[in-house]
């Protein structure tokens, strides 16, 4: 090659170079008019047909429930139509302690009694008609601290069962605090426990979960899931159908199936799948916590999968190619849920087809993609859906269109869900409160 076409290729090189830096650093880049059209293929909606959605129907009258457990009001998670009053505002406040974006546990309701946990592993009870009647802290030697955030509340038996980020579970009597045993797993647990027919079990982070007997606090087994890397905030809680099996989610992906006596295996799964071109979708992580309804096993996770398994055998019946940012809603033959994407669905919990969609707001700045919402729930309390929101608000809509309804203001409100109990919709903030709406 002449000296003089080396040359000119080298300009040219350079003339690309200039342009793709251009393209990368420049802020008042030009953008062309008219519709982009994404390069890779996008799954169309699998609207449910006519005469399905006409058989599922409406959804059954609320049912007003004294307690609200575990995740999703009890062990299986799988959640119903609670009694609620046609509007809400506040009836009362009490202060949890520290709150912070790293609160994840929701209250729990039981015996007149509402216990919260906060982001530093103090445990409260208030009455539910307002008022603090203990705390207690949990951190190890009272160290408190940012290690200690995430875990979990779960009541069974008369117990008050506390997981928390130190990698501990802990046992109180719910009328006084005081406690009753404390047992340590090898990792930090971020979710709450599931408890039920007399044992307690909890998923630590690094992939062990255990069981405990919940009188005493003795190790009634171990199981591990494969090795992984990265997860969510928060992860994903057990669950444990009224037969006596536990589900148990791990942020490998996995969904492993065992007699929650015994730890016996009985099937696994790994939910896998995640949207192309997202640095999330490389992380396994379920975020939907497991969800009981008769056989099924609803799951998903973070990156863009859903997913209905039997939960006899472990065959994998309907999935679909969006994920769930926390655990679905089920009512009757629907389920209800928040997606990766922030769309609020409604899908038929046969097949999983949708019968309606409806776009949240999913970034304070939607063009940078920054200040990304959080949402909660959603709970179907008094005939419409509950769904709480870092944008400062409790939002409603309708179960059967989707559409929007009344919302109420709450400063500072996470996206940590709402419980309902005795027909009072408890919610959670960043600044700490307890917050009772009837």
């Amino acid at each position: 090659m002449s000296t003089r076409i080396l040359l000119a290729a080298l300009a040219a090189l350079a003339g690309v170079f200039a342009l793709s830096a251009c393209s990368l650093f420049e802020d008042d880049e030009e953008r062309l008019p008219g519709v982009r059209i994404p390069v890779r293929a996008v799954e169309e909606e699998r609207t449910a047909p006519p005469a399905l959605v006409a058989e599922i129907g409406g959804i059954g009258a609320p049912v007003r429930n004294a307690s609200w457990t575990q995740v999703n009001g009890d062990p299986t998670h799988g959640g119903g139509h609670f009694a609620a009053g046609a509007s809400l505002s506040v009836a009362w406040r009490g202060d949890i302690g520290v709150g912070g974006d790293r609160l994840t546990a929701a209250p729990v309701v039981d015996g007149g009694r509402v216990f919260t946990l906060d982001s530093e592993a103090q445990v409260s009870g208030f009455s539910t008609s307002g008022g603090r009647q203990w705390s207690v802290d949990l951190s190890p030697g009272n160290e408190g601290g940012e290690v200690g955030f995430g875990g979990g509340l779960a009541i069974d038996g008369g117990r008050l069962f506390v997981t928390t980020g130190f990698g501990e579970v802990v046992a109180l009597d719910p009328a006084s605090g005081s406690e009753i045993w404390r047992q340590k797993m090898p990792a930090p647990i971020r979710a709450a426990p599931a408890a039920a027919g007399g044992v307690v079990i909890a998923v630590a982070r690094d992939n062990t979960a255990m069981a405990f007997g919940a009188e005493d606090g003795s190790v009634r087994w171990r199981v591990g899931g494969a090795s992984s890397g990265a997860g969510i905030f928060g992860g994903a809680s057990p669950a444990i159908s009224p037969g006596g099996v536990a589900i148990l989610p791990f942020g490998s992906g996995e969904l492993i199936a065992v007699r929650a006596a015994t730890g016996q295996r009985l099937w696994s799964d790994v939910l896998s799948g995640g949207r192309r071109g997202l640095a999330r979708a490389v992380i396994s992580d379920i975020s939907a916590d497991p969800v009981i309804i008769g056989v099924a096993v609803i799951a998903g996770n973070q990156s863009g999968r859903l997913g209905a398994i039997d939960g006899r055998n472990g065959r994998r019946g309907w999935t679909r190619d969006f994920g769930a940012r926390g655990p679905v809603w089920a009512e009757g033959q629907t389920i209800w849920l928040v997606t990766d994407t922030a769309e609020l669905k409604r899908l038929s919990a046969q097949d999983g087809s949708t019968l309606w969609s409806v776009p949240l707001p999913e970034y304070d700045d939607p063009d940078d993609r920054t200040g990304a919402f959080a949402y909660g729930g959603p709970v179907l309390a008094g005939g419409r859906l509950l769904l709480t929101s870092s944008d400062g608000a409790l939002l409603s809509f309708d179960p059967t269109t989707g559409a929007a309804g009344a919302s109420v203001p709450i400063s500072g409100l996470s996206g940590v869900p709402p419980v309902v109990a005795d027909g009072t919709v408890y919610v959670v903030t960043t600044g700490g409160q307890l917050v009772a709406l009837r």
